[in-house]
């Protein structure tokens, strides 16, 4: 028999949405995701084959059930985190709700958005927040001569093309180590000078999985970065993921000067021309290298720290 006066009982379980519609990301959702535990996780990310899904590797690490769906109804939410600022359009909500929303801001772009709260990873960038997408996650790998080099290598514009391939050809890195670069698109010429070095290894669209654990065994990751990173202006303001990538890894980078005098990051190592590199690596031993891991990976803790208090005294409080 049905009891047609028994109560309904509404769930009160608090609940965050992730949202990111394009296939990319993904990768910036993992800080969000330890700063919630105690709240339910649902993603939209419609590309659950992609080589650029993160979420399940997340929600391994992090031992969280993420459940995935197909349609938002903004009202289930405590917040919405919109990975990529300018797709909070493609989410039906009432304006009310817009304290609900907190979008990632990638470029300056004239303040479109500044009915939300902005968060932004580089101080070159205008919002609410400035913080670095981190999160706890130690790496106990025995750490090889390997220098990572993770991201776009289409264009001189973004990467030193041309300085990695002199490094390439240096005698003391062809003896000491190898230069491994993931990637999905890659500069043709710069691939064909790069191909007879047995010691430079290309991986194209390496899944997540793979890239992560690979490269967690690197002794550094190399952003050979240019001043496309430290331009200020409108459509400016790119942070290179390398930079989170190594800090939740706990990779010390090798960095330009100029990109580090922006985020401060300690334990790097840190040139003002390119050919440097090569005499401060001749120069490190195995006891310089572990002191400066230490110091890394205290920074990489001190803003784990400084996000988690962001997190409980301005985000959670949105509505």
């Amino acid at each position: 028999m049905v009891d047609l006066f028994r109560k309904t009982t509404i769930s009160s379980q608090k609940k965050i949405l992730i949202y990111q519609n394009e296939d990319y990301h993904s990768e910036t959702s993992g800080f969000i995701i330890q700063n919630y535990p105690a709240y339910d996780i649902d993603v939209y990310y419609q590309h659950k084959k992609s080589v650029n899904d993160c979420f399940d590797y997340y929600s391994t690490i992090f031992n969280k059930k993420i459940n995935r769906i197909t349609y938002v109804n903004e009202k289930q939410y405590d917040n919405i985190f919109v990975l990529t600022d300018r797709e909070v359009t493609q989410i039906k909500h009432d304006t009310k709700s817009n304290g609900k929303f907190i979008l990632f801001k990638h470029i300056n772009n004239d303040n479109k958005y500044k009915n939300y709260m902005n968060i932004c990873f580089t101080k070159l960038v205008d919002a609410n927040i400035c913080m670095l997408p981190i999160y706890h996650h130690e790496n106990h790998n025995k750490r090889q001569n390997v220098i990572s080099i993770i991201g776009n290598m289409s264009s001189p514009v973004v990467r030193e093309l041309d300085g990695i391939i002199e490094m390439g050809k240096n005698n003391f890195i062809k003896s000491n180590y190898v230069i491994n670069i993931y990637t999905r698109k890659i500069d043709k010429n710069f691939q064909n000078n790069i191909a007879s070095m047995n010691h430079i290894k290309v991986y194209i669209n390496c899944p997540t999985d793979s890239l992560i654990n690979n490269i967690r065994k690197s002794k550094f990751i190399l952003t050979a970065d240019t001043d496309y990173y430290t331009k200020v202006g409108s459509n400016q303001g790119v942070m290179t993921g390398m930079i989170p990538m190594a800090m939740n890894n706990e990779i010390p980078l090798i960095m330009s000067h100029s990109l580090n005098s922006i985020y401060g990051i300690l334990g790097v190592v840190e040139y003002k021309k390119f050919s440097d590199i090569i005499d401060i690596l001749k120069n490190m031993n195995d006891n310089s290298y572990t002191q400066l891991l230490k110091k890394f990976i205290d920074g990489k803790n001190k803003i784990i720290s400084d996000n988690k208090k962001i997190f409980e005294t301005k985000l959670r409080k949105i509505k």
